[in-house]
């Protein structure tokens, strides 16, 4: 089903492509406009379902990838399919990597697909089974612009693989795009190089497949700064603008980062237009291409502030303040943000370690991504690798000076900057990926040309042999079935196994309290979020007991709670086994939990457990905590 749904969306793009092929009478590259024409098709989609949503996810948004495939017919007299690469060796590397997404849509998400399981897919799940978008207050990450992310509500209907194969889409149209700006730019030996260095970064080919939204976010922002770099030199400035605004509106409308890649554009765009003093004739369409970014951007935001009464919900709280958020979990946010990377102090960022922070992201990619990114325990997939980096610095260094590369290196380098003072998250800067594969490709100097070109080719081998050893090996095996999915999926998320007992005990008349777990996308039945840093749904600060806690979980409707044990401390540990000998939280420890809720919470439901309040239920063995039964009317 996922393969048919990708031969279904290339279709799609084949027909948008060729009209913005007759509209801009070859300028473009014909992958590049295949490129743009599937993520308008894709960016349509989810802007339709986003506005009707609020009301209705029955309209058929298929409609629009219908309406593409229509435009292929209508045009396909008139036109070949010469827009692809020529058959060659290329086709079999790209082939080889093609292999390493889909077998992460086929097979179940694992732990490391955190995103995919807490949010990603779990907030569409329940939109789509109340038939709307609803307001969702304990997971504030459903308020973050949706176009992507929207897809899923669609791609769920069909199953977890066909969602995730929308990701997989949007991996063959960032190389096609990179393959076709670069061959427009530098030629058609340069292209493909320059494509396998996009696609093979390890960050890219590991999300694609997954529920992560970063590749479609980080193409479209590259679309709208190469366009906006781009329109100064051409004479019809407004074409080129009005590609830019679409591009930097669904970077603005599917995620938050794409307001820094707006403004850079934005700023950088203005230098250039007055440098060129062609203002008179680049007014109008700036206004326009404006315009149109809003309009893709603004829906999001509009249904974020109605909802919270700030409109990049939860960040900026003491500017802009917002509903169901305070100060103290405006600090844990934004301590959590600031775990990533290196240079932290407690005055803030040390500037002297923004070498060190950029060039991480090729050398220490574990500090740059989750878990435990303060210690550079993260998953080593989250890296750019070392070949991708070469590519502005060997630009800085022997690339020209004229065309759309320098404006893209300063766009760049003012995206680098945010990044290190605001939050070294990798994902953070994949808009910059194909980019620089362009950038990479495109050095005109022999000697090192072949030298990058040898980068490429090791970083290419590299991470493919990394992502087979880390998952690819055992989605193999599911894919054959040598290893059973359900086994599978029990062995890499093993809440999944817990979540057939919970769902069963709780019912559809109950809800379930969720603590120290976010993999509620396993579960049929209400759940909260339950610890205090996602909500205020929950007041902590009125409870004093365990009785009282779960009195106040009662009258809020929950009829169960659910521990997660796997990441408890040792202390913690000690406790719980305490409570469950009936033997309450230490008076002298207590007071000392008491003062910062985020340990409060832990008291009481320790409390409680000892007072009977909550009464365990027994689940599979080596389910990873407890299910605990409110016995407080």
């Amino acid at each position: 089903m996922a393969v048919i749904v990708l031969i279904f969306l290339m279709l799609s793009a084949f027909g948008c492509g060729f009209i913005l092929q007759e509209r801009f009478r070859g300028e473009l590259d014909g992958a590049e406009s295949t490129a743009l024409g599937g993520s308008m098709v894709l960016c349509a989609t989810g802007w339709l379902i986003g506005v009707t949503g609020n009301w209705t996810l029955t309209i058929a948004p298929l409609v629009i990838p219908l309406a593409g495939v229509g435009l292929l017919l209508f045009v396909i007299k008139r036109h070949g399919f010469s827009i692809l690469p020529n058959p060659s060796k290329w086709w079999l590397a790209w082939g080889l990597l093609l292999a390493f997404p889909l077998l992460k849509a086929i097979s179940p998400s694992d732990m490391l697909d955190w995103d995919t399981l807490a949010y990603h897919f779990a907030v569409p799940k329940m939109w789509l089974e109340v038939g709307r978008m609803t307001f969702i207050p304990f997971i504030h990450q459903s308020n973050f612009p949706g176009i992507v992310d929207n897809l899923f509500i669609e791609g769920l209907r069909f199953g977890e693989s066909v969602a995730k194969s929308i990701t997989v889409f949007y991996w063959i149209l960032g190389g096609l795009w990179v393959f076709g700006v670069t061959r427009r730019l530098f030629g058609a030996v340069a292209a493909p190089w320059a494509a396998l260095a996009f696609l093979s970064t390890p960050l890219i080919l590991w999300s694609s497949g997954s529920g992560y939204i970063d590749v479609a976010h980080g193409l479209f922002a590259a679309m709208g700064m190469m366009y906006a770099a781009e329109s100064v030199r051409h004479s019809e400035i407004g074409k080129w603008l009005l590609l830019s605004g679409f591009g930097l509106g669904a970077a603005m409308g599917s995620k938050y980062t794409g307001l820094q890649v707006a403004l850079v554009a934005l700023l950088v765009l203005s230098v250039l237009i007055t440098q060129s003093s062609r203002w008179r004739e680049a007014t109008k369409p700036l206004i326009l291409a404006s315009a149109l970014a809003l309009l893709i951007a603004c829906p999001w935001y509009i249904r974020t502030y109605a909802n919270t009464g700030n409109p990049v919900f939860p960040f900026f709280i003491e500017q802009l303040g917002g509903r169901g958020w305070d100060q103290w979990r405006a600090d844990i946010y934004r301590n959590e943000q600031q775990s990533f990377g290196v240079g932290r102090t407690e005055r803030g960022r040390d500037l002297s370690a923004i070498g060190a922070s950029v060039f991480g992201l090729a050398y220490q990619p574990g500090r740059y991504i989750n878990p435990a990114p303060n210690e550079g325990g993260g998953a080593p997939m989250g890296a750019l690798g070392f070949a991708l980096l070469l590519g502005p610095l060997a630009w800085l260094c022997f690339g020209a000076r004229s065309g759309p590369v320098m404006p893209l290196l300063v766009m760049s380098g003012l995206l680098l900057m945010m990044f290190f003072l605001l939050s070294q998250q990798v994902r953070y800067v994949t808009s910059l990926t194909p980019l620089w594969a362009i950038m990479l490709a495109g050095i005109g100097v022999p000697r090192w040309r072949e030298i990058l070109r040898v980068a490429v080719a090791v970083q290419a081998v590299y991470t493919g042999w990394l992502l087979w050893i880390t998952q690819a090996e055992n989605q193999f095996k599911v894919l054959t079935g040598v290893f059973p999915r359900d086994a599978y999926q029990r062995a890499v998320v093993p809440f999944s196994a817990a979540a057939e007992t919970i769902n069963r005990e709780v019912g559809k008349q109950g809800k379930l309290a969720l603590y120290n777990e976010v993999f509620g996308y396993f579960l049929d039945i209400k759940y909260v979020w339950a610890n205090p840093g996602h909500s205020m749904i929950i007041p902590y600060d009125d409870m004093q007991t365990g009785p009282e806690f779960a009195s106040g979980l009662s009258k809020l409707g929950f009829t169960h709670a659910y521990l997660a044990t796997r990441d408890l401390s040792r202390d913690q540990r000690e406790l719980l086994a305490l409570a469950l000998q009936g033997k309450p939280v230490p008076a002298d420890v207590a007071a000392s939990m008491d003062s910062n809720l985020d340990r409060k919470w832990f008291r009481l439901q320790c409390d409680a457990i000892a007072s009977r309040s909550l009464v365990p239920i027994p689940l599979p063995e080596g389910a990873p905590g407890l299910l605990l039964k409110n016995q407080s009317k």
